[in-house]
């Protein structure tokens, strides 16, 4: 019998030293891969460089000038870009914050500018809330028990008409309010 168990433990020994090579063959072919792609970036970065130089030394010295500049402002103009981009994403979250909207939904939000953004955000903001409060009515339609939560302000009501009748009223609740109002049974 111990002669078994010393067989199990040497069988589990061997199959966990043969998974580290595995795991280390795995490594050392995404690191073998990823050098490969470095390799080709910094080799494509290199001919580009070489035909810009070779471009550069065709021009006379006006010409030059005039493509460093133009080169210069699609430069500008793409760092307009991300900062526009990167200052509509924070002013969406503010205004998905405020309004109680998780804030993952930011990304879908980002218009070419302020007004767009804007526009987004209050499409977002109502499908969003007319979703939440569609899921309260098919929750507290479907729940013959008024859910109570002493921790908020209709911790005092308990009647499943009021909330059918005054959905605005839970609307007003905060979500994670609604939340504990919904999941408390």
């Amino acid at each position: 019998m111990e002669e078994n168990l010393n067989n199990v433990t040497t069988n589990e020994n061997v199959e966990t030293n043969n998974t580290e090579p595995n795991n280390n063959i795995d490594i050392e072919k995404e690191l073998e891969r990823k050098n490969m792609e470095l390799e080709l970036e910094y080799h494509k970065k290199l001919e580009q460089a070489k035909q810009e130089q070779e471009k550069l030394s065709k021009m006379n010295d006006l010409e030059k000038r005039e493509y460093e500049y133009n080169k210069m402002k699609e430069e500008l103009e793409r760092l307009k870009q991300e900062q526009l981009v990167s200052n509509l994403t924070v002013e969406a979250k503010k205004i998905l914050g405020e309004r109680n909207v998780p804030l993952e939904f930011a990304d879908f939000c980002i218009g070419k500018d302020a007004k767009e953004t804007k526009s987004k955000i209050d499409n977002l903001t109502n499908i969003f809330n007319k979703a939440i409060n569609e899921a309260v009515n098919n929750r507290l339609l479907g729940n013959n028990r008024v859910p109570t939560n002493g921790n908020t302000n209709y911790g005092a009501v308990r009647d499943l008409e009021y909330y059918k009748n005054n959905i605005s009223e839970l609307a007003k609740l905060s979500l994670e309010e609604q939340a504990k109002i919904l999941l408390k049974r």
